[in-house]
């Protein structure tokens, strides 16, 4: 779909672009019936598409950072109402395809499991929490959330640090996901939890912090808070 939008130089999409979609904009074409299988399945999921990425026109922008920063809050709304496109929800759109999650390869992809059962994400939930010197407890995906709902309150450094920790974690799951579905590509544990702590530390540098307070000196070291 990504490649569509973008115009990406490929015979594949130059064809649909060309004769399958006659001209017509993506987001306004219909799955009519003379088209194949897999183009109607992926004009179906336009709606899901533009759930994602709201008004956006030019594909290409999407890599944008200002893009990606919208799309990080979006993405942790979307996975708490479960309308990401996991493999659970591709298979009963009736999509033929291995439902195991790409992280793990032992279960079946859905929501919970992708951003809480599974071991692999399991493990960098595991590092932020003991970056921020917090226990780590497995529970069910209800339980996280209830888990969220009382210790995101407040305007502390540690919650500001916890809710930005769970947006990029959800953003670098799905992002990791995908590279290893279609890209064949992948990092470890560690490279993600990186990730997460530089995009941490960015999005919270220059802010006015209290370093007086012993626990916010202590995050701002394991964070890289300057």
């Amino acid at each position: 779909m990504g490649n569509i939008l973008a115009n990406a130089g490929s015979l594949w999409v130059a064809w649909i672009k060309g004769y399958a979609l006659k001209g017509t904009a993506f987001w306004e074409a219909n799955p009519k019936p003379q088209l194949s299988w897999i183009l109607r399945k992926l004009l179906k999921l336009k709606n899901e598409a533009a759930d994602l990425f709201g008004s956006v026109v030019d594909w290409n922008i999407v890599k944008s950072k200002w893009v990606w920063e919208k799309l990080r809050d979006k993405r942790e709304k979307m996975a708490i109402l479960n309308r990401l496109p996991t493999k659970d929800r591709l298979i009963n759109m009736g999509m033929d395809l291995n439902g195991l999650c790409d992280l793990c390869n032992t279960e079946l992809e859905d929501r919970d499991h992708l951003f809480n059962g599974c071991a692999f994400v399991s493990g960098i939930w595991r590092k932020i929490l003991q970056t921020c010197r917090i226990p780590h407890r497995n529970l069910c995906w209800s339980d996280f959330l209830d888990w969220v709902a009382n210790n995101f309150r407040g305007k502390s450094l540690l919650v500001s640090i916890l809710k930005l920790a769970w947006i990029s974690l959800v953003y670098f799951v799905w992002e990791e996901r995908n590279f290893r579905r279609f890209r064949d590509c992948s990092r470890s544990v560690d490279n993600i939890f990186d990730s997460i702590r530089r995009s941490v530390g960015d999005r919270i540098n220059g802010c006015n912090i209290n370093k007086a307070d012993s626990v916010n000196l202590k995050l701002c070291l394991e964070w890289n808070i300057g």
